[in-house]
């Protein structure tokens, strides 16, 4: 790995993160930097596809998911000019048996004068994490929610009120502990020894880099569609949260293509790529490709069809999921979708029509740096990998919850399990 001379005994005085997002589609590695003021510059970035190595989020064939994974490691080092610390590398996790539990710890206010103290809070969190789980499963992240004074007051900063009782609500995101430690395990094939607690749920990740105060105050659905998974995550204000993964992603709308016109996969990501970033392919009657040397062409309202069905499904899974009479009420500030799925103009629109409410591209939020990539929707879960990283290290407070005047912007903090993981097997 490079070792940047000059430059890497400057970043010396400042904190290094690395952020490793494993997809099905690429392999992304985002170097940054936090000053001593937590702000966060994005130094540099390396990139390999992920080839068949992972499918669905699972890891298939680990040798060749290292092999990439070091190249995509050891271009983002050279380009930062620096080296990368395992003490301080964090990644992503996702999978279809991801999903969230709610938790409540309690503490008794015994101090004379029964006023909320630093002491009490912190208890009554960790008292929240003192969960029980499916077998064969671990905590990601917790999301901390809110307050409840004495079994009947919902408060948001509980600090220096009075009281004999208070809770706190947390909701637990876990998955499968196969999962974690396979994610863990590649990276210290390449190298990379992680230690300490360095993974984040996927959407909570992209949430970190796109959502902000009023959204998750008010309530927003994020969805990031890649290409073998979406990964979704839900925020209101009011204590509500609700998270989770399907196998289901680009790539299934680029299959279906391919069964429904009789053409490669290829082909189909081609049309993706180039026709459907946009509403203007409607407005020719056909898409034409090359095939075998021949000219064809496929009727657009027959691409749309076949595009919206899967759009769809992959909204009426997720509805499902989280309980669709219920979803309207926890909107308030609509929908917001990264991945590469962002890209594609007929599930932005689609979401809009499925959910009934505003949707946006997610946009990368907080963090300086010239790297163009980063305003590109594929690139939202890696930056908050990056942020989440940041925040872990820059000496904050261990818990990331939704409580304004306590932590940043009403952002529902995701706080760190530190219990060993067991040794991987198969989703």
């Amino acid at each position: 790995m490079g070792h940047g001379g000059g430059q890497h005994r400057m970043l010396n005085s400042r904190q290094v993160i690395t952020a490793v997002d494993i997809g099905t589609s690429k392999l992304c590695v985002l170097i940054g930097e936090c000053d001593s003021k937590g702000r966060l510059r994005a130094l540099a970035m390396g990139e390999r596809d992920s080839g068949d190595a992972v499918c669905k989020g699972e890891i298939r064939k680990m040798s060749d998911l290292c092999t990439r994974l070091s190249e995509a490691l050891e271009d983002a080092s050279d380009s930062a000019g620096t080296e990368i610390d395992p003490a301080n590398m964090f990644f992503s996790v996702t999978g279809r048996q991801i999903a969230s539990q709610r938790s409540i710890g309690s503490v008794t206010i015994m101090n004379e004068a029964r006023k909320v103290c630093e002491e009490e809070i912190k208890e009554a969190l960790e008292n929240s994490r003192q969960i029980s789980l499916p077998v064969n499963t671990v905590p990601i992240n917790f999301v901390d929610s809110e307050f409840i004074m004495d079994g009947n007051r919902k408060v948001e900063d509980p600090l220096g009120l009075v009281g004999s009782k208070l809770e706190a609500v947390s909701f637990c995101v876990h998955g499968s502990s196969s999962m974690v430690e396979n994610y863990r395990a590649a990276i210290g094939e390449c190298g990379y020894q992680i230690k300490h607690k360095g993974d984040i749920f996927a959407a909570l990740a992209s949430a970190k880099s796109t959502l902000g105060a009023e959204d998750l105050k008010h309530g927003t659905l994020l969805i990031d569609i890649g290409a073998g998974t979406s990964d979704f995550a839900l925020f209101h204000g009011n204590g509500y949260f609700d998270c989770g993964s399907i196998p289901v992603g680009c790539d299934h709308i680029a299959n279906d293509m391919c069964a429904a016109f009789d053409i490669h996969v290829t082909k189909a990501r081609e049309i993706i790529q180039e026709h459907l970033q946009t509403d203007d392919f409607l407005k020719e009657q056909f898409v034409s490709l090359d095939r075998s040397g021949e000219p064809r062409r496929i009727p657009s309202v027959s691409i749309e069809k076949v595009v919206g069905l899967r759009v769809n499904e992959i909204f009426e899974i997720i509805a499902a999921s989280l309980q669709k009479s219920r979803l309207k009420q926890h909107l308030g500030r609509g929908v917001v979708v990264c991945g590469g799925g962002a890209k594609i103009a007929m599930i932005v629109k689609g979401a809009e029509k499925f959910f009934e409410a505003t949707v946006r591209t997610g946009e990368v939020r907080e963090i300086d740096g010239e790297l163009s990539k980063l305003r590109d929707p594929r690139y939202c879960c890696v930056a908050g990998i990056l942020k989440y990283g940041a925040e872990g290290r820059s000496g904050g407070s261990d818990r990331m919850r939704i409580i304004s005047g306590v932590d940043k912007g009403l952002w529902s903090l995701i706080t760190q399990s530190w219990g060993k993981i067991v040794e991987s097997i198969k989703i």
